[in-house]
C-alpha cells in the first residue's frame, strides 16, 4: 500500500473551504433571520390595513346613518307621523311636540338625543294601534315609544249589535337622532 502525503497547500485548502463554509452558513443564518423578520412585518401590516379597512368601513357605516339619523324639522316629523296614521286608519285627535317628558331623565350622551311628541289618538282594535306603532318603530326616522295609555270608552252601552266604538290612546314618543 501506499500512502499518500498531505502537503501543506492541501491542509491550508481544507481549512479555507472549512472557514468558508462556516462564514456562508453564518451569513445564511443571518439573512434568514432577516428575512423571517420581513414576513413577521409584511404580516403585522396586513393585519394592521385589514383594521385600517375595518375602520375606515366602519366610519362610513357611521356617516351613513348619521345622515339617515339626523334631526330632522318638526314639520315633516309631524308629516310622516300623519300618513302613517292616514295609511293604518287611525283617527290623531292631538299631536303636540314636547321639551321633555315628564319623569325623563336627561342621559348626557354625547352621541345621541331625544325629541318628543305627546300623540292622541283613536283607534277600533288592538290590532290598529299594534299596525301603527309597528310601522312607527319600522319607519326610516328613528321613532321610539316611550309610553302608552289606553283609555276607555266613555258612557256607551255595549248593545247586541254595538256600534264601532273607538278607543282613545295617548302615547308619548319620540324621535331619535344622532347629534
Amino acid at each position: 500500500m501506499r500512502t499518500k502525503k498531505i502537503s501543506l497547500n492541501q491542509i491550508i485548502n481544507i481549512v479555507i473551504l472549512c472557514l468558508a463554509g462556516l462564514v456562508a452558513i453564518n451569513i445564511f443564518k443571518v439573512q434568514n433571520k432577516k428575512i423571517n423578520e420581513l414576513r413577521q412585518i409584511q404580516e403585522e401590516q396586513k393585519q394592521k390595513n385589514e383594521i385600517l379597512y375595518r375602520i375606515g368601513d366602519l366610519k362610513n357605516r357611521i356617516e351613513f346613518y348619521k345622515e339617515k339619523f339626523k334631526r330632522r324639522d318638526r314639520r315633516e316629523i309631524i308629516n310622516t307621523i300623519t300618513s302613517l296614521a292616514t295609511a293604518t286608519g287611525v283617527k290623531i285627535i292631538s299631536l303636540t311636540p314636547l321639551e321633555r317628558i315628564p319623569g325623563d331623565i336627561k342621559s348626557k350622551s354625547e352621541i345621541y338625543d331625544k325629541v318628543f311628541f305627546k300623540l292622541a289618538i283613536e283607534v277600533e282594535s288592538y290590532h290598529e294601534l299594534g299596525r301603527f306603532i309597528s310601522r312607527l318603530e319600522n319607519n326610516a326616522v328613528m321613532f321610539a315609544v316611550n309610553s302608552l295609555g289606553l283609555g276607555l270608552s266613555s258612557g256607551r252601552e255595549i248593545k247586541l249589535a254595538p256600534e264601532v266604538v273607538k278607543m282613545p290612546v295617548e302615547l308619548v314618543i319620540s324621535e331619535v337622532y344622532f347629534k
